[in-house]
């Protein structure tokens, strides 16, 4: 029997194993495993798997296609992890941001005759909780495929059926062109908000001020409130392109 597992039980990772088990595939089971035993709870409540397990080795074991959906934070460790436990043969993708980084860490830590290839879903909405996860969040949307130089043609194709199963539709580009286009609609957002919130809220006067926010105060304001590590080490790593799109925003304001 083939075996898909999952790496992460998010509103994401649960939706791909929602998406997969409404198929049916009758000989190939789906694995769901995390760090996080509440995200495994909710996966098995909502039947998101075939079964689950907090063991990543033995949710590793034998598979044939690997689905990461982890914080950027988490990627070094579970590519280190995996080089060391799958089987000559498995695919493994992710749906994370940050491509080129994952990329470097796939050529870094998966031993010949395991091939990487990137993927994200372009999904419209962010900030996904387990109430978000259903079997049909892929239904027409685009979902970036980003083969690396260790796939070969049948690899990709393991990923591009995967991704036309969900729902959604294979998007090709190279991982650089992705990162530099992510940091200018994603990153750069997050930034202005956080520097908008900073600069006015220490503002003397911002207990006054405040009594005057509303919702333009809010929505500039909303980004701020994403996760400060992931924010902040997605900058990190996209510095060199999102550097550019800040140095334009300065240019801009200064006309």
């Amino acid at each position: 029997m083939d075996r898909i597992t999952i790496l992460g039980m998010g509103p994401v990772g649960a939706s791909i194993g929602l998406a997969l088990k409404r198929v049916g595939f009758k000989e190939t089971e789906i694995v769901g495993t995390d760090f996080d035993r509440a995200k495994l709870k909710n996966a098995e409540d909502i039947r998101a798997v075939d079964w689950t397990s907090d063991d990543i080795n033995a949710a590793l074991d034998g598979s044939n296609l690997v689905v990461i959906d982890q914080s950027i934070r988490n990627l070094e460790t579970l590519f280190r992890e995996i080089g060391c436990s799958v089987k000559s043969g498995c695919v493994i993708t992710d749906t994370g941001r940050i491509k080129a980084y994952a990329s470097s860490l796939a050529d870094e830590y998966l031993p010949d005759g395991i091939a990487y290839v990137g993927g994200r879903p372009l999904l419209r909405q962010s900030n996904l909780t387990m109430m978000d996860a259903s079997a049909s969040l892929f239904e027409t949307v685009d979902y970036c495929v980003i083969p690396s130089e260790s796939a070969d043609k049948e690899a990709v194709l393991t990923v591009v059926s995967m991704v036309e199963t969900i729902g959604a539709n294979p998007f090709f580009i190279d991982a650089k062109e992705h990162d530099t286009f992510d940091s200018a609609v994603r990153d750069l957002p997050i930034i202005l908000s956080n520097a908008f919130v900073t600069v006015i809220s220490l503002s003397p006067s911002w207990r006054e001020m405040s009594r005057l926010a509303a919702e333009e105060f809010s929505s500039c304001s909303y980004l701020s409130t994403y996760d400060p590590q992931d924010s902040s080490l997605s900058c990190l790593l996209n510095g060199e392109s999102l550097r550019s799109w800040i140095d334009r925003i300065i240019a801009e304001l200064c006309n």
